[in-house]
């Protein structure tokens, strides 16, 4: 396992073609960029397949996606605000960085939903929290809806103390039992010359 340090796409790139070298086939949470796509298409060329996790990424040229259907994912989020919220006001979404395609889908749902089903709130500009806690913290206001992703001490105490509405929680067990298969057949059936997709979401599982 590798661990990406600035996470940039030069360094994403750099890891996945330093990987596929020794690796029979990757799996990678990455940000959707030409130069990862690249890479990706370099290590398709050598016979080593790239599956995208939790985030996707090299749509053309991946092996397959392993993770939520993160239109829905921000679809949900919006719901619950909407359905919570004490009362009409503005509403704000933290994404981690433009390049996720993870973030970007859900941010399209989130806003999707609000222009659909729920006109009467206004939903400002995104903020970009780069991941950090201390940064979406001081962002924040009080007295708010708030719904947030995957189950940590934090969040638990948040729901606790009545901070946190509502925690959309990734079903990691699940996806990685399944990207396990998927790895394997591809490198003893070379099962992966047709890019797929694999979505799990709190209302199929």
């Amino acid at each position: 396992m590798v661990w990406a340090e600035v996470t940039s796409p030069k360094e994403f790139a750099e890891l996945i073609e330093r990987i596929a070298k020794t690796c029979d086939v990757i799996a990678a949470v990455a940000t959707d960029c030409l130069q990862v796509s690249t890479a990706v298409a370099e290590a398709k060329a050598r016979g080593v397949a790239t599956f995208s996790l939790l985030s996707d990424f090299a749509q053309d040229v991946r092996a397959g996606y392993f993770g939520a259907n993160n239109l829905k994912v921000g679809r949900s989020a919006a719901w619950m605000i909407a359905n919570t919220a004490k009362r009409v006001g503005k509403v704000g979404l933290f994404v981690g960085g433009s390049r996720w395609h993870g973030h970007a889908l859900r941010e399209t749902g989130f806003r999707s939903y609000f222009r659909e089903h729920a006109p009467q709130f206004q939903v400002i500009e995104s903020v970009t929290n780069l991941e950090t806690r201390k940064l979406t913290y001081e962002a924040a206001g009080e007295d708010m809806s708030v719904v947030v992703n995957e189950i940590m001490p934090e969040t638990i105490s948040g729901m606790a103390e009545g901070l946190v509405t509502a925690v959309q929680v990734t079903p990691l067990d699940d996806i990685c039992r399944n990207l396990i298969v998927s790895m394997s057949g591809s490198v003893i059936e070379k099962t992966f010359e047709k890019p797929g997709q694999v979505f799990y979401i709190s209302e199929n599982i």
